[in-house]
């Protein structure tokens, strides 16, 4: 997880997925955000997962293997339908 905080005081956090000697491309949450270099205030990365700690020991397999399904999609999902997660 990356933390840049630009020039103009805009805080973006998330995963860097491109960067070239002009910029870098940040993946966050439902969107990509691509900031030049020269606008770059700060930049920190941090080790700390953005995942809760022990989440994972709170959810059935299923649950699991949907909220894993669920990260690697690019596109709006739609919600569960009532009583469908039993």
């Amino acid at each position: 997880m990356v933390t840049v905080t630009t020039n103009d005081g805009q805080v973006l956090v998330g995963s860097v997925t491109g960067e070239d000697d002009q910029k870098i491309v940040l993946s966050m949450v439902g969107q990509k955000s691509t900031v030049a270099k020269s606008d770059i205030k700060s930049r920190e990365t941090s080790n700390i997962s953005m995942m809760p700690e022990g989440l994972l020991k709170t959810l059935t397999p299923d649950e699991v293997l949907n909220l894993f399904k669920y990260m690697q999609t690019k596109a709006q999902v739609a919600l569960p339908k009532p009583n469908s997660h039993k």
